[in-house]
């Protein structure tokens, strides 16, 4: 994504430090130009970024089901 100029210094930072959280199994930015979200998968909400708006979601039939908003 920094290749593409896709990324910034927020983004970046984002994903660094999702990396580093133990219940993030992988994660990417989403939407067009300079993303509009990042996206994990996890095995839990990661708590490595308490400033951001986080929603927990489940796999449902049809789509995604909201757990929460933290």
């Amino acid at each position: 994504m920094d290749a593409l100029g896709v990324n910034d210094a927020t983004l970046a930072k984002m994903l660094a430090e999702l990396r580093q959280d133990p219940a993030v199994l992988g994660a990417k930015i989403s939407g067009s130009g300079l993303g509009d979200c990042v996206l994990t998968l996890g095995t839990s909400t990661p708590k490595s970024l308490p400033v951001f708006i986080q929603f927990s979601i489940s796999p449902a039939d049809q789509g995604a089901v909201l757990l929460q908003q933290d």
